[in-house]
């Protein structure tokens, strides 16, 4: 086997290897060929059918599919963006980290530890900080922190 049939093979290999998804079930969608994702899941999505065609506009036509969200929620999104991770759910994964991080401002402002929040949380102390100032500022609340000092002054 000479060096020019050993790289064609290794590259018949590799394109294979990251198709492999793909081949074995496609779909004909209107006219077009392209990769079944029924009933594949991904993060917490689970694809149920193929939807309609999405053209983009550079002209590239892509397959909506519809998705079904562990939260009980359906939305019709884009195969690709699923299955390259870029859509992880319908939206609810954004919608509890902001509950969460609301939480957390709020007992930072109760005046409860950063140690104590860590903990509960599983936070860097950095990562809390960081929360506190968006919070902050999406709020408006320019008030600063009671720290250990102003808090003595203001009990005598």
């Amino acid at each position: 086997m000479t060096d020019i049939e050993r790289q064609r093979e290794y590259a018949r290999k590799r394109y294979r290897d990251n198709h492999s998804d793909c081949r074995p079930r496609d779909l004909l969608f209107e006219g077009r060929r392209y990769c079944d994702l029924a009933g594949q899941k991904f993060n917490r999505l689970t694809a149920i059918e193929p939807a309609e065609i999405h053209v983009c506009p550079s002209g590239q036509r892509e397959l909506k599919w519809r998705f079904r969200c562990d939260c009980g929620n359906e939305k019709l999104i884009v195969g690709r963006h699923v299955k390259d991770g870029n859509i992880k759910s319908c939206g609810c994964l954004q919608t509890n980290a902001q509950d969460r991080n609301r939480v957390i401002y709020d007992k930072c402002r109760a005046g409860k530890t950063y140690r104590a929040i860590a903990n509960e949380y599983g936070l860097t102390r950095q990562r809390i900080e960081q929360i506190y100032r968006r919070h902050r500022h999406a709020l408006g609340d320019f008030k600063r922190k009671p720290g250990r000092r102003q808090a003595q002054h203001e009990t005598t």
